[in-house]
């Protein structure tokens, strides 16, 4: 490589141009800043170099400048004159008003709708359960919880405050329980890189540490765009604006770094899940889409949740082309663009109250055998779109500076465009085999929200008017009630008892105009069980928990046969060998309670303050044996 730049700088860039500063100052410049000055000349943004003044004066930030181009030339797969000519032909349909769904008819999407704890949704959870050896995850993680309220990075955040456990460290535990060699790409951001790896190596990677099972791959940044012109913007005189182009750059990250061709052919990853940073819910849900997936053999299959006619929540649509009838594309149609695009609008189905274009989670599984092939042909690249925010009716100047930005769940265009290109109606005979050999379907899989779709995302100001408005919201405290009453659920159903504990009909309201649902707080370790078959056979016996109590199941070999509880009980079994029997055990204590804060004192930390509470432990019973022997436990 360093003999192949050395040839390049060997070879002399000749740059014509006619302007003045730009003339005065070439004799300063080395091959390589001659190419980033070509580059900017090639991209018609000769504007940067108006205001230079001659060669001695400022030479640093000339070259510093220089410096940047080439970075961003390198950065972007197709390279920075790439980027300008996509942003020329997007920042002109939007000037247009162009109608991207102007050629597509909307219908309802293929796919399962499934009911819990109903015998179709233990069917594709075991057939997804037994494919999870073929299975690699994929997180993008390129946000902080500024949002939140939070300075950190929100994978850092507490699940909840009972265990402390975040939501990294249970998303890793609950991949290793699917299968102890699954593999995980984290995709980073310049704001997350280090603290991510320094959370990992705090942590001991969690116990994720195969050779080559965990991967950290940073997504880089895109220049700016600040009038139609495509000028790039500028925050300093010989400084680009630079902004993230948007998580679907994690599928350029897998196909550039040879990530999911290696997973394929290293760790046998037929599917790809791909997951949000603090919706720990979906992992729930994750082996039954994955089941669906393997019946359909879908080559995309959305996890998705029912949603009500204008809710602010992307829609799961299918389009056909009206062209051409075997053009068919289903993908993810914003909120706002739905209604203009069904004949009778947003409404809601009213033999179900909702409408019939499920809601979005990103959460979502992709065939990896597919997505390397597809993935070849695009070299990774996600359709960009943009979104000027214009400064008056003109449409020709920004209220600030924007960027091209691409979607991961997107992906449903490439398949659609490799169908037209490389599918029965076109292409040698060759590609066409290639394509029948390859089912680029794409589906869905519909779950109650509580078990797809309760992300961590807004501070407590936002979520107090999301209330008012909607009756709900994704706040910090929101997210940890839904952990509770998720594991709940886990229970009743995995010891078949609904009366196991019962949901308070009161909400707890530790923050003014911020109610939560109020019940047992149940943690279940990923270690219990990843499925209701998993956990099924641990539990028998009568149990009951009351409302006000806290239950924590950390071991994979825990046993309850019988449990009274009316207070907080740790149970934990650890080592080899170890196994825990509770048997006909009553615990009475006074147990724990969430203790409302003032929010805005800075000596407590951010993460009780995003909530309003803290945790106050009164009594509780811990039973811990790691001795490699069976222990029960009873009256």
């Amino acid at each position: 490589m360093a003999d192949e730049n050395k040839d390049k700088d060997q070879d002399e860039v000749m740059i014509e141009t006619d302007h003045q500063a730009l003339k005065a100052n070439l004799k300063i410049f080395n091959n390589s800043e001659k190419r980033a000055i070509q580059l900017l000349l090639d991209c018609k943004q000769s504007f940067v170099f108006d205001n230079w003044p001659e060669p001695g004066v400022e030479d640093d930030g000339k070259k510093k400048l220089l410096a940047q181009v080439l970075r961003l030339d390198k950065q972007y797969a197709a390279g920075i004159v790439q980027y300008y000519q996509n942003g020329v032909k997007l920042l002109e349909e939007s000037f247009q008003g162009v109608n991207p769904y102007a050629d597509w008819v909307p219908s309802v999407p293929a796919g399962v709708l499934l009911k819990y704890d109903s015998d179709e949704f233990h069917k594709y959870e075991e057939l997804g359960r037994q494919n999870l050896d073929k299975a690699g995850f994929v997180l993008v993680a390129g946000g902080l919880g500024e949002r939140l309220g939070y300075s950190g990075i929100k994978i850092s955040l507490p699940m909840d405050i009972t265990t402390e456990m975040c939501f990294i460290e249970f998303y890793i535990k609950m991949i290793l329980k699917y299968h102890h060699n699954a593999p995980l790409m984290i995709m980073t951001s310049n704001d997350t890189h280090d603290q991510t790896v320094k959370l990992l190596q705090e942590n001991n990677n969690f116990g994720m540490n195969g050779a080559g099972q965990l991967t950290l791959l940073k997504q880089e940044l895109v220049p700016t765009f600040s009038n139609n012109k495509c000028h790039f913007g500028m925050t300093g005189k010989y400084e680009l604006g630079e902004k993230p182009h948007g998580h679907g750059d994690v599928h350029s990250l897998l196909y550039n770094s040879g990530l999911a061709l290696k997973w394929k052919n290293d760790f046998k990853v037929k599917w790809l899940l791909f997951f949000q940073d603090t919706n720990p819910m979906a992992f729930r849900a994750l082996p039954s889409t994955l089941g669906v997936s393997v019946e359909s053999n879908y080559a995309m299959n959305s996890m998705t949740v029912p949603r009500t006619a204008g809710q602010a929540l992307g829609a799961i649509t299918k389009l056909t082309n009206k062209n051409n009838a075997n053009d068919v594309l289903t993908i993810n149609v914003e909120y706002n663009q739905l209604a203009a695009l069904l004949p009778d609008g947003d409404v809601n189905d009213p033999k179900t109250g909702f409408s019939q274009y499920p809601g979005n989670t990103n959460t979502f599984v992709i065939n990896n055998d597919v997505y390397c092939v597809v993935m070849e042909k695009y070299k990774g690249a996600i359709p960009e779109f943009v979104n000027p925010k214009y400064a008056d009716d003109t449409k020709t100047t920004f209220k600030k500076p924007t960027r091209l930005e691409c979607m991961m769940q997107e992906y449903p265009k490439l398949l659609s465009q490799y169908h037209r290109e490389f599918g029965a109606g076109g292409g040698s005979e060759e590609k066409k085999a290639d394509d029948q050999a390859l089912s680029l379907n794409v589906g869905m899989t519909c779950f109650p929200p509580w078990l797809a779709m309760k992300p961590v995302k807004s501070n407590l100001a936002d979520s107090i008017k999301d209330v008012q408005k909607m009756g709900s919201a994704f706040s910090a405290a929101h997210g940890e009630a839904a952990v509770y009453f998720l594991n709940r659920t886990l229970l009743r159903a995995a010891a078949k008892n609904e009366n196991l504990t019962t949901e308070s009909k009161e909400k707890l309201e530790l923050v003014k105009g911020l109610p939560v649902d109020y019940g047992a707080r149940v943690v279940l370790y990923p270690s219990f069980g990843s499925t209701v078959k998993e956990m099924s056979g641990k539990l028998k016996g009568e149990i009951s928990i009351t409302e006000r109590s806290t239950l924590v199941i950390d071991g994979d070999d825990v046993e309850i046969d019988g449990l009274k509880l009316d207070g907080a009980l740790i149970v934990r079994c650890k080592g080899k060998g170890t196994k825990v029997v509770i048997k006909n055990l009553s615990v009475s204590n006074k147990g724990h309670e969430f203790k409302g804060i003032d929010v805005n004192d800075t000596k407590i930390e951010e993460k009780y303050r995003i909530r309003g509470y803290v945790l106050n432990v009164m009594e509780q019973r811990v039973i811990e044996f790691d001795n490699g022997q069976t222990n029960t436990v009873s009256e």
